[in-house]
């Protein structure tokens, strides 16, 4: 981060924000070209974990998926 001059990270599991995100990119460009100078910041939420979104390969692939 510290050499870094511009930094555009997903906001939501499964990148479905990929688009508004890299609309974000060229303003941000720019702004830094101008010598704009965004505050960084870093926040460790301490959360590292597994959240299934989708229901697992084997059932989908079985078509048992009813009920769930």
């Amino acid at each position: 981060m510290k050499l870094a001059d511009v930094i555009v990270l997903y906001k939501e599991y499964r990148h479905t924000d990929t688009v508004a995100c890299a609309e974000d990119l060229p303003d941000m460009g720019i702004k830094t070209l101008l010598n704009m100078k965004p505050v960084m910041s870093l926040y460790d939420c301490r959360q590292i974990q597994i959240y299934r979104t989708t229901l697992p390969l084997n059932a989908q692939l079985r078509g048992s998926d009813q009920g769930i």
